[in-house]
């Protein structure tokens, strides 16, 4: 097994039982430096790097690799970009340094993207609030000069991003459209009941929605013409922000059995 380099992120660092606290910037950033790193004490253990004020080098291709501890982005955000700044003394272009994104509670990678050259990358879908970050070299000739991870602040839907039409609803005639756009993923339940607070149908049940447009479709049809009385009908959203907090929003119908 290869050796590794550590270092500790936390909303604090835990270094030898002592909280420091970090911040992001305003435009929330966290970056690493090399000059940061050697402040902290933040290196355990490595293999072919040499760390100064200035650069961390990766000096053979031996495919070293490191990881950050625990990162925990905080309860109104997600993680949501990457970037690394860092030379080629070569011009082998099968030389690359490999991004992976990994949640700390199982190690399962969330995101991974190959950097041929200092860049940045943005990514999506990802809920996970506790992460680390791994990096792998493979080659031999990197300096590298920072690298950090850019978050993006949680926009909870509302009600006027959810439609739902058409306003009334013949039975087995009308198909009801539920339209909804998310800037990002949420677990959420779809439920449809009627003025008596009886439970129609689950459209939707501690299901994983992603950003971008979502559409549903309820179909009467699939019930019994005798259990659905003419009235108005409500379509519940529980939309859980995290593990503590969630929202509910309330979009009605009106319901018409012939």
């Amino acid at each position: 097994m290869k050796n590794k380099l550590i270092l500790i992120i936390y909303s604090v660092l835990f270094i030898n039982n002592i909280l420091i606290p970090i911040n992001w910037s305003k435009n929330n950033i966290f970056i690493f430096t090399p000059l940061q790193i050697i402040s902290n004490s933040l290196l355990q253990d490595y293999n072919s790097i040499e760390l100064n004020s200035n650069i961390i080098i990766i000096s053979n291709n031996d495919n070293s690799w490191l990881k950050t501890e625990n990162i925990y982005v905080g309860s109104d955000y997600f993680p949501s970009s990457f970037f690394i700044n860092f030379n080629k003394n070569n011009n082998d272009h099968n030389q690359f340094i490999k991004f992976i994104l990994r949640d700390s509670h199982n190690d399962n990678i969330l995101f991974s993207y190959d950097f041929y050259n200092l860049g940045a990358v943005t990514f999506s879908n990802i809920i996970e609030k506790n992460i680390y970050i791994q990096l792998e070299f493979y080659g031999d000739s990197f300096e590298i000069f920072s690298f950090g991870l850019g978050r993006t602040k949680i926009k909870i839907i509302n009600e006027n991003d959810i439609s739902i039409e058409p306003n009334q609803v013949l039975y087995g005639e009308d198909l009801l459209k539920i339209k909804f756009y998310l800037n990002y993923p949420f677990i959420i339940d779809i439920i449809i009941f009627d003025k008596d607070g009886k439970i129609v149908t689950y459209l939707a049940k501690n299901e994983l929605f992603y950003n971008g447009e979502n559409i549903l479709i309820w179909d009467s049809k699939k019930h019994k013409s005798d259990i659905l009385g003419s009235g108005i009908y409500f379509v519940y959203f529980l939309i859980y922000i995290d593990d503590f907090r969630y929202k509910e929003i309330i979009k009605k119908f009106r319901f018409i059995n012939k």
